[in-house]
């Protein structure tokens, strides 16, 4: 798998975040977590099932009125985590803000730029954004290669030019209306 070379330093910020993951939109589980919480016996899993809808076949959890995970504590702390440890999270609260993509046959993995942390390692780096193999120091082997981008689309078989591979500051009006456009069509964030 390969991934940006600051991937293995993700964590999550938690309670410390600005802007937790777990305000403002709906929070999928994923069928076989669904299917745990159905079996989980007692007060946990009365807890569970008291916060968890399901429209239209889509399970998740029912918001606070504030927009809010019904588990998110008020020190910004995940209330299952604290009570039952990671293991109890559906995949995308375990997983979020990672994600996984398949191209050309190899898998790629990275962090989405939604996440604080995530916007903090990216912008921590030195020099050019280099990518390595996942994992590849932790295996005992010697230390994994790192590429630039421009060589990790030559890896993938993606053509490319150098203009692409290399950001240069752009103040140009006409490029800021453009790049301001774009957002106003993204989902805000606050």
């Amino acid at each position: 798998m390969l991934v940006p070379e600051f991937y293995e330093r993700f964590q999550c910020k938690a309670g410390a975040c600005q802007h937790s993951c777990c305000r403002g939109w709906e929070i999928d589980i994923d069928e076989e977590t669904v299917d745990r919480y159905l079996r989980m016996p007692g007060e946990r899993g009365q807890m569970l099932w008291s916060h968890i809808e399901n429209e239209d076949g889509i399970w998740h959890f029912s918001l606070t009125p504030e927009g809010d995970c019904p588990f998110l504590q008020a020190d910004g702390l995940c209330k299952l985590i604290h009570t039952a440890g990671e293991d109890i999270l559906c995949i995308i609260c375990r997983e979020h803000p990672r994600f996984y993509k398949q191209v050309q046959g190899q898998e790629i993995a990275g962090v989405g730029l939604s996440c604080e942390k995530s916007v903090e390692l990216l912008l921590a780096e030195e020099g050019p954004l280099l990518f390595c193999q996942a994992y590849a120091e932790q295996a005992g082997g010697p230390e994994p290669d790192r590429f630039t981008f421009a060589a990790l689309l030559d890896k993938l078989g993606i053509a490319h030019t150098s203009e692409l591979c290399h950001w240069q500051a752009c103040l140009d009006t006409d490029y800021i209306a453009f790049v301001l456009e774009t957002l106003a069509m993204t989902e805000p964030i606050e």
